[in-house]
């Protein structure tokens, strides 16, 4: 999807919220291999809000829909979310 949309990912600080073996870790692996800085994030992190607010990407796979919204982050930043119900 980052590559459809041609967003540059190379020294970005992305943080993924999710770290599940079909999503959140291979998503880990394929940012890293472009080059970006990641952090990741799951539902016992403590401040998600605040790691969020310093980052380029945020990619928020997730089953719980309610744990991240458009306020975490910077203004400019490119979101995605994922998740199953």
């Amino acid at each position: 999807m980052l590559e459809e949309y041609n967003i540059e990912t190379e020294g970005k600080n992305a943080v993924i919220i999710g770290r599940s073996n079909i999503v959140g870790k291979p998503l880990i692996q394929c940012l890293l291999q472009k080059n970006a800085t990641v952090t990741v994030c799951h539902s016992k992190t403590k401040n998600i809000k605040e790691i969020t607010k310093n980052a380029d990407i945020i990619i928020a796979a997730l089953r719980k829909s309610k744990i991240c919204n458009r306020r975490y982050g910077k203004r400019w930043s490119c979101s995605n979310r994922c998740w199953n119900k």
